[in-house]
């Protein structure tokens, strides 16, 4: 209906019953939308409520989500009228689109909140405005995978490990804890966002023993090739000092480690957590992500002998 319509305000201001129209059936407040009149009653099952004829009813569509694409149609069919917005404003990436015969408001947007807009219908000659309300609320996605024990001895499969610890920052806040599985799942994270996550662990401290000093004065011997020879994990495990090297040095912390019964001052990084990778990025982060998986190394275990 448009605002010259002989529709507006020429509506019965009662309910038309078989005794015609008595005082007794006063005319029903609200149109079906639930918009109150303006004015007189209109003719028709709607009432030309919006800000251009002082009223105040807006239509509230269905929400969105950042991320994903929304699509709701506001007229199937335009016929001879001419659509666009004309008031307020939509989040970046969601439009009034009016190809063809269907207008509609459509798009994806990564901007969350309330936005208010008015869509004018015109013809050339009259128009008609309407007002509407929609809200886009964030995405969240999560990260999840596992952590495995780095060092496996032949034959054996890997172990998991309990308790690791899993912070993300950046765009938000989120923690997590890996279960007896080794598993875990950084949930609530905001799509799109920016995030770094950072594994770390304390105690469970086991399996240290002499033969991993002796292991460490084997490599060394056997300069660093052949069956006695540590791998790659092996290594970080034996870097018992952290400066990058294999030296006999390792191996007389790890004796100091056993001797005092615990960590101290003289022992070196004996006894720390190290994973790989260290961290890992998400720049963005545009999607729930699996298998995000994690290996784990005891400072000084070099034989493989932890039990979680």
């Amino acid at each position: 209906m448009t605002n010259n319509s002989p529709a507006v305000n020429n509506g019965n201001n009662c309910v038309i019953t078989a005794n015609g129209c008595t005082d007794n059936n006063p005319a029903i407040p609200n149109d079906q939308r639930g918009a109150a009149r303006v004015g007189a009653v209109d003719i028709g099952a709607f009432e030309l409520n919006n800000t251009s004829t002082g009223g105040n009813f807006v239509a509230t569509l269905p929400d969105g989500k950042t991320g994903i694409a929304y699509n709701y149609v506001l007229v199937l069919d335009k016929g001879a009228f001419t659509y666009s917005l004309t008031g307020g404003e939509l989040p970046n990436g969601i439009s009034v689109s009016t190809s063809g015969a269907v207008v509609s408001v459509s798009g994806t947007t990564a901007v969350s909140g309330e936005f208010n807009f008015s869509v004018t219908a015109t013809d050339g000659t009259n128009s008609a405005v309407t007002d509407y309300t929609i809200r886009f609320t964030q995405t969240t996605v999560s990260l999840s995978g596992s952590v495995t024990y780095a060092i496996k001895p032949s034959g054996e499969t890997a172990k998991a490990v309990a308790n690791v610890l899993f912070n993300a920052t950046g765009t938000s806040n989120s923690s997590a804890m890996s279960d007896g599985a080794g598993k875990y799942s950084l949930s609530g994270l905001i799509w799109n966002g920016n995030y770094t996550v950072t594994p770390s662990k304390d105690g469970n401290i086991n399996g240290i023993s002499p033969f991993d000093a002796t292991m460490i004065l084997r490599h060394i011997a056997a300069n660093g090739s052949g069956p006695n020879a540590l791998d790659a994990n092996q290594r970080i495990a034996a870097d018992t000092s952290g400066d990058g090297n294999i030296t006999p040095f390792d191996a007389t912390l790890i004796l100091r480690y056993l001797a005092s019964g615990g960590a101290n001052a003289n022992t070196g990084q004996i006894g720390n957590w190290k994973f790989d990778p260290v961290s890992r990025p998400y720049q963005p982060l545009n999607s729930s992500m699996f298998d995000q998986n994690y290996t784990a190394i005891l400072v000084g275990e070099v034989n493989g002998d932890w039990n979680p």
